[in-house]
């Protein structure tokens, strides 16, 4: 009997330090996983930052589709982990190459995500949140603008001010000062978009942003343009060009030479002019820019047209059209005004929600309350009874 208890006891005793054995591994191999965990997402958001500094190079030298591929990774390591900020910079940066392409329903659809995910995010106070919403309100401001729906842009493009007055950014308020300008420009109010544009060009000078200030002459050039000083015109092009020399910004580049072109052949100067377009016409190619080599056959169309060769002319005449309507067709249109519809709708959703759960909150609490009120008077009421009875000769 002893020694089967013996037997059993050692039993017992050897299966307790297995169970403690296993235990122990499982505890060391739970750390290593927790650690590994840590490690591999260290390396991700490492890989995830790289890719957006990849694709944010990639743009700067105007390769877009180079661009939205770096970025479109980064969007798939800022989903993996599930870091709802990143998410909003990436779909951004997609958005902003795609607009650089003049593929703008595809630009308008992750701008209006990006808005919509920032319009969501229960940190609205965070600094980056709120740049991020300024961002996509901008992005989607360009997009009207370029569609030439102007009152939604300056609607769109003032909020977008506001917001990076009150973020104290310089470069921001650049930004959408000059788009104002723009919007004024098109609508025929030069005196007040020149205003803007100087605006912008001093808060550019405070950022430090060398192609800011590019941009700026290029807007003065134009304004200069359309009131017919082409002289005037002709030189703050000029400026703008030697200002971004050193930039490997070839769109924005192309935006200065192509308009100063048109000014040449406006003038009769077709030399200069198809020197330019001979530039222009591969940067537009290598960068596949849409819009740009939309604007380059064009103005090739303009000097075929004033030297009588009508062949020449109508077959640029005819692939201007084409690349324009690749940007502008009826469909793409309805799409992105389709998608402004929703974004109100939501906005507005989002805000009955809100105003649902402040009630659903206020009512509660007053409840809440109405019922310690409750209990507070009848302990009262408890009190004073036994209060009452314990006073000598009190009746009852």
């Amino acid at each position: 009997m002893k020694e089967k208890l013996k037997t059993y006891v050692n039993c017992c005793m050897r299966t307790a330090v297995r169970m403690f054995i296993l235990a122990g591994v499982l505890t060391l191999c739970a750390c290593d996983n927790g650690v590994w965990d840590d490690r591999a997402k260290t390396v991700t958001r490492q890989q995830m930052e790289q890719l957006r500094d990849d694709g944010l190079a990639a743009r700067q030298n105007s390769r877009f589709d180079e661009a939205i591929k770096f970025h479109s990774e980064e969007l798939k390591l800022a989903k993996l982990l599930g870091d709802s900020i990143e998410v909003v910079k990436a779909m951004n940066n997609i958005a902003t190459n795609y607009r650089r392409l003049g593929i703008l329903d595809k630009a308008a659809q992750y701008h209006y995500q990006a808005l919509m995910m920032t319009l969501r995010d229960q940190h609205q106070d965070n600094e980056t949140v709120k740049k991020n919403k300024l961002v996509s309100l901008n992005g989607l401001g360009n997009v009207y603008m370029t569609m030439g729906d102007y009152v939604q842009a300056d609607s769109i493009f003032r909020v977008a001010l506001a917001g990076e007055k009150e973020l104290n950014s310089a470069r921001g308020q650049a930004i959408n000062l000059s788009n104002i300008g723009t919007v004024m420009e098109k609508q025929g109010q030069y005196d007040s978009a020149m205003i803007y544009h100087r605006y912008s060009l001093a808060m550019n000078r405070q950022a430090g942003s060398k192609l800011g200030e590019a941009l700026c002459f290029i807007h003065f050039a134009r304004l200069h343009e359309l009131q017919n000083n082409f002289q005037e015109a002709i030189g703050e092009y000029q400026h703008a060009i030697d200002v971004m020399a050193d930039s490997p910004d070839d769109w924005h580049k192309l935006e200065a030479t192509i308009s100063q072109t048109k000014l040449f052949i406006q003038m009769g100067d077709n030399a200069a002019a198809r020197k330019n377009l001979e530039v222009c016409d591969a940067t537009a190619r290598r960068i596949q820019s849409m819009s740009h080599r939309s604007d380059v056959h064009m103005l090739y169309y303009q000097i075929y047209e004033k030297e009588g060769n009508l062949r020449a002319a109508l077959n640029h005449y005819i692939e201007s059209s084409q690349l324009k309507d690749s940007v502008f067709d009826s469909k793409k249109v309805n799409d992105i005004q389709n998608m402004r519809i929703s974004m109100e709708q939501e906005e507005q959703q989002i805000l009955l929600d809100q105003t649902h759960e402040k009630y659903m909150f206020e009512l509660i609490m007053l409840r809440t309350l109405s019922v310690l009120l409750m209990v507070l008077l009848i302990v009262a009421v408890v009190y004073i009874v036994r209060l009452r009875k314990q006073i000598p000769g009190k009746k009852s």
